[in-house]
């Protein structure tokens, strides 16, 4: 029997409160950048260390809700360029948690005349996310 888990039900948070209307999410894009140390003692082949880490973008769509005080507060928070407390719920059976602060970099409305009214945001993460079960 396979333990895979379902997205649906997966929650984003900003500032503990869950911005309404989400319809998929993806990322964090966690990258991590090398530094080749190949040496004469390293037997024909390359290696490498890590050097700095990059928790990369978190990206999602919405069925956008122009009033809506979590839509408008994704806004705001572009407009000012300010660093908000975001958390990716899973929908394991621990519910397992990821936080981290990011900076709103896009956020890009789509009115199609036969879809719904959506949007496209991108987060930026700045600094080290905590993972949990990840020290």
């Amino acid at each position: 029997m396979s333990s895979a888990t379902s997205g649906k039900g997966t929650l984003l948070k900003r500032e503990g409160v869950t911005i309404a209307e989400v319809r998929s999410i993806s990322g964090p894009s966690m990258q991590a950048e090398t530094i080749d140390v190949t040496n004469m003692d390293s037997g024909g082949w390359r290696e490498f260390i890590t050097s700095l880490k990059d928790a990369g973008e978190v990206s999602f769509d919405v069925n956008f809700l122009p009033a809506g005080t979590t839509h408008l507060a994704l806004l705001q928070d572009f407009v000012d360029s300010v660093i908000s407390e975001y958390s990716l719920v899973w929908t394991d059976a621990g519910t397992s948690t990821w936080t981290f602060d990011g900076l709103v970099t896009s956020f890009q409305p789509s009115a199609a005349i036969a879809d719904a009214l959506t949007a496209s945001v991108t987060i930026k993460v700045s600094g080290a996310p905590t993972i949990e079960g990840v020290s």
